[in-house]
């Protein structure tokens, strides 16, 4: 039998690993009355993992056909490691932002489109943010743009640690940013863009000029459940509210209307 470490209840793999970890190629051990017989699994000479076969030791011991065998499992194993870890990391990198680790645009509007989907079922209301830093340009204009980036990285630092887990939180492109709120009212966004906007003092240390301070302008649109809206009208909304907080003297946020009053610009 083939399967996880748990099948011989014994916690003491540790050492079977290492052997293997160390070159010694396949390795028999025996644990109780379990005999294991254990090779790594490889992808182009690169260790990726371990296969183990294990029965109980009045069945004998292992002989040459079982040492093929499992040889040949681990080989099969190593590629479908490696050909999963590979599809994995091409996910990964096709839904996020190469710099700031957040959805890109184009996932973050596919999981926002899901939610929107289900939020009739949920009991609470939702909130969509557009978020824009005011004098971003000044930054890159006189500091250079690892200053810039590293601006950036401290505005995604500070989105990660003002949202919950089951917000969504993505960098749409240059210095535009987006938070969904899940269950989250009007009372409860406007607090929450109150602490983003206070933690954002901290963004002025990599102002271009002190006339010229870096800050944070956000846009709010409130989500009504029982009112369904499609997605480009909520982001609407969320992109003139930001507007509107950055003609209102910038560093501050606005609240769009709710969708039956709002006129697209």
């Amino acid at each position: 039998m083939a399967g996880s470490f748990g099948a011989a209840e014994d916690d003491s793999y540790e050492a079977i690993l290492a052997s293997l970890t160390d070159g010694a190629g396949a390795t028999e051990v025996t644990k109780g009355s379990w005999q294991i017989l254990a090779a790594p699994t490889q992808y182009q000479n690169h260790l990726n993992g371990a296969a183990l076969l294990w029965r109980h030791i009045e069945r004998g011991p292992w002989n040459d056909d079982d040492r093929l065998l499992v040889g040949d499992i681990a080989n099969q194993i190593g590629i479908t490691i490696e050909q999963l870890v590979h599809h994995e990391r091409i996910v990964r990198i096709s839904r996020t932002d190469a710099m700031t680790g957040l959805l890109n645009r184009g996932a973050f509007l596919e999981a926002l489109t899901r939610q929107l989907h289900h939020l009739g079922r949920e009991p609470d209301n939702a909130a969509l943010m557009y978020l824009d830093l005011d004098n971003f340009k000044a930054v890159n204009d006189t500091k250079g743009h690892q200053a810039g980036d590293e601006a950036l990285l401290k505005l995604r630092d500070i989105l990660i640690q003002q949202t919950r887990p089951t917000d969504l939180v993505s960098r749409l492109g240059g210095d535009e940013f987006a938070v969904y709120l899940t269950g989250a009212n009007t009372d409860i966004a406007e607090s929450r863009a109150t602490k983003f906007l206070e933690a954002a003092e901290e963004l002025k240390a990599f102002s271009g000029s002190p006339d010229k301070p870096l800050g944070l302008s956000i846009g709010l649109a409130v989500l009504d459940r029982d009112k369904p809206e499609p997605l480009d009208k909520l982001l609407a909304r969320a992109d003139s509210a930001m507007y509107d907080a950055k003609r209102s003297g910038k560093g501050q946020f606005a609240i769009a209307p709710p969708s039956g009053e709002f006129v697209a610009p």
